[in-house]
């Protein structure tokens, strides 16, 4: 019967974080708070962070950053909106925030970021999109660009 009540315990609170994290998603054009956040829900602050984190493994401020780069990244593979663009477009207030907080994440600037997946590497055998490349990885990230400058047939 404990059982039961924790399965059942777990079961709603999972609802909930879905509930919150989509309620997150559909409201990210605005500027949220945890306080908003709490509010809108009918928590304390202090306990919706709390939760959150426990459920997650994030604060719900780095879940909503992370949402905003994964907006980001997307709109820098699919368009050749400006940066200024991208960084409106995914939500971010300002663009010397957005372009410190990209870099500080992926170690490559916006702009280094959308050059290293461009046509070059997605017509290479060896482009997996999958793999994040930085200035850090095994391969120099210019040595990169020169070898497949190489291998592309003039």
């Amino acid at each position: 019967m404990a059982h039961d009540f924790v399965e059942s315990h777990s079961s709603a609170g999972s609802d909930q974080m879905s509930n919150i994290k989509g309620w997150i998603l559909s409201n990210l054009s605005s500027t949220l708070t945890v306080s908003q956040i709490a509010a809108h829900f009918e928590f304390n602050p202090n306990y919706l962070e709390r939760i959150f984190k426990q459920a997650t493994g994030q604060t719900l401020i780095q879940f909503i950053n992370d949402l905003k780069m994964e907006r980001a990244q997307e709109l820098l593979l699919k368009t050749n909106f400006p940066i200024k663009r991208v960084a409106s477009d995914a939500c971010f207030n300002d663009d010397k925030h957005f372009m410190k907080q990209f870099k500080k994440k992926f170690q490559l600037t916006p702009s280094e970021f959308r050059r290293a997946y461009t046509q070059k590497f997605q017509d290479s055998s060896s482009f997996d999109p999958q793999v994040l490349l930085s200035r850090d990885t095994d391969i120099n990230y210019y040595q990169r660009f020169k070898d497949t400058d190489k291998q592309s047939p003039s």
